[in-house]
């Protein structure tokens, strides 16, 4: 390839790259060079870019939180290309589930998934000295009184 060629190669890779930081709420300087680029990226992850995540929860990894409720952490797997590191701060959205079950699936699971939106949630590092390293949890504290009655693996938005 010429060096014309490669110019315009990453003249135009440039272009894109500052149309999706501008898309992200990053404001790019035209005079900012590529190598502030990895920076800028930055700015968008930290400035609420939202990340697809799920996370699994067995019916039997409850335990009793001695208040009545009862907790379990999850860890957090990405999806469709989340990070599995991600500076994560804050869950953008209530659970869900796959929608694709069966209607009597569905139900069943409706009731579980309804115990853990009204469970007190937060989003904690994975401990050290556990199999997987550098990603998060997803920790639910049900009410008194309530625990899921199926396992349910759930989805949820984190920026």
């Amino acid at each position: 390839m010429s060096v014309q060629t490669q110019l315009n190669r990453l003249s135009t890779a440039k272009a894109e790259l500052r149309t999706l930081l501008e898309q992200s709420g990053v404001t790019v300087q035209y005079s900012d060079k590529l190598d502030r680029y990895p920076e800028l990226f930055a700015q968008a992850l930290q400035g609420g870019a939202v990340y697809l995540y799920k996370a699994a929860f067995p019916v039997d990894g409850w335990r009793d939180d001695g208040v009545g409720g009862y907790n379990q952490q999850a860890v957090l797997e990405p999806v469709a290309g989340a990070p599995q590191a991600a500076p994560l701060g804050e869950m953008a959205s209530c659970l869900y589930v796959q929608d694709s079950f069966s209607s009597d699936v569905l139900a069943e699971l409706g009731n579980s998934l309804a115990v853990l939106n009204r469970a007190r949630k937060s989003l904690n590092p994975n401990q050290a000295g556990q199999t997987v390293v550098q990603s998060y949890q997803l920790q639910c504290n049900t009410r008194p009184g309530e625990k899921p009655a199926t396992d349910i693996e759930v989805f949820l938005l984190v920026k």
